[in-house]
C-alpha cells in the first residue's frame, strides 16, 4: 500500500492515553507528510500525543490550549502550502479508515489534477461501530453533493485558500457546513466518494432515535449545545438570503436535534443552552476569522 501524496492531518482533545498511539499510528500510514494539531491542555496527554508523534515521524503542533478545530483545519492548509501540496486529508480524532484510503486518495488527487473546479470531496460516512467492508456503490465514482463533513474530507488547497479557508470564528461546531456554502457561493463544486469510506463517532452515548432516516442524537455537554445553537444562528443570518433551503434544512435539523436530545436524555436544559446561543448568535458584530489572519501559520515547523 502506497502512502498519499498530499498532506493529512488529525486534531486531537484530551485523548485517552491508551487512544493516542493508534490515533498517530493511523496518521502516520497514511501519508508521506501528517502532523497532529493538539488542543489538548492536560500536561501528561499532551506529552504522551508528543512522544507518539516523535516515534512515528508525524509533526506536532501545539499551543496548549483549546483553540477549536477550525485553526487547526486551517493549520493544515498551511501545512499543505508550505510543502507545495495541492491536496490535504483531515481525519477527526474518533475517525478510523481502512487500508485502501491512501490509495483512494491518490487516485482521485491525479484524477482531478486538471480539474480545478472541485474543492472537497468526502467520504463516506458509517457511524456504527464497525466499519461496512463493502460500500454499497462499488464501481461508482465520485457524485456531487451539496455538503460534506470535515473528517474524511479531501482539500484542494488553492480553492480553500482563495475563499480564504475556515472560519476560525465559529472555532468548532459548523465550521464544515459554512465553509460549503461559502464554497458553493463561489462556484466551486462538491464531492463525496462512497468507496472510501471512514468509520466516525458522532459523541459520547450516540442514539439513534429515526432508524428509518439514520437520525442520531449525541449527549453533548451543555457549552457544546449553546455552541451549536450560536454558529447556527451565525450561518443563518450569513446565508439566508444566498441559500435559504440550506438554511431552512440547518436549522430544521438544528431543532429536531434539540427536541429529541432533551427527551431522550431526560435533560430539560439542552433548550435553555439552545436559547442562550441563539441569542449569541445574534451579536450584531461577529466577523469571520479566516486562514488570511489565522495565528495556526506561526506554528508551523
Amino acid at each position: 500500500m502506497s502512502r498519499f501524496e498530499g498532506v493529512a492531518c488529525t486534531t486531537t482533545y484530551e485523548l485517552a492515553l491508551d487512544q493516542v498511539e493508534p490515533v498517530v499510528q493511523q496518521l502516520a500510514a497514511l501519508a508521506v507528510d501528517a502532523f497532529v494539531f493538539d488542543n489538548t491542555a492536560t500536561p501528561t496527554i499532551r506529552a504522551s500525543i508528543e512522544e507518539a508523534c516523535r516515534r512515528y515521524g508525524v509533526a506536532y503542533l501545539s499551543n496548549g490550549r483549546n483553540d477549536g478545530t477550525a485553526i487547526a483545519l486551517n493549520a493544515c492548509l498551511a501545512k499543505a502550502g508550505q510543502l507545495g501540496r495541492v491536496w490535504c486529508y483531515y481525519l477527526d480524532q474518533d475517525s478510523r479508515v481502512d487500508s485502501s484510503t491512501s490509495d483512494r486518495l491518490n487516485e482521485t488527487a491525479r484524477a482531478l489534477e486538471a480539474d480545478s473546479s472541485v474543492a472537497l470531496v468526502g467520504s463516506g460516512l458509517d457511524l456504527a461501530d464497525v466499519m461496512t467492508t463493502q460500500p454499497t456503490s462499488v464501481d461508482e465514482g465520485p457524485r456531487e453533493t451539496r455538503y460534506v463533513i470535515a473528517s474524511g474530507t479531501l482539500m484542494h488547497v488553492p480553492s480553500l485558500v482563495l475563499v480564504d479557508g475556515f472560519d476560525e470564528g465559529l472555532r468548532l461546531d459548523g465550521v464544515d457546513h459554512e465553509l460549503c456554502l461559502r464554497l458553493r457561493a463561489s462556484g466551486f463544486r462538491l464531492l463525496v466518494d462512497e468507496r472510501r469510506r471512514i468509520a466516525h463517532a458522532i459523541g459520547a452515548d450516540a442514539r439513534e432515535v429515526l432508524p428509518r432516516r439514520h437520525f442520531r442524537v449525541s449527549r453533548h455537554p451543555l457549552w457544546r449545545r449553546r455552541l451549536m445553537w450560536r454558529n447556527t444562528t451565525i450561518i443563518a443570518r450569513r446565508y439566508i438570503w444566498r441559500a435559504p433551503v440550506d438554511v431552512l434544512r440547518l436549522g430544521l435539523g438544528r431543532v429536531l436535534d434539540t427536541l429529541l436530545g432533551a427527551v431522550t436524555y431526560r435533560e430539560p436544559r439542552y433548550l435553555v443552552a439552545a436559547l442562550q446561543g441563539l441569542f449569541d448568535g445574534l451579536v450584531p458584530d461577529i466577523r469571520r476569522v479566516g486562514l488570511s489572519e489565522s495565528a495556526s501559520r506561526d506554528l508551523l515547523p
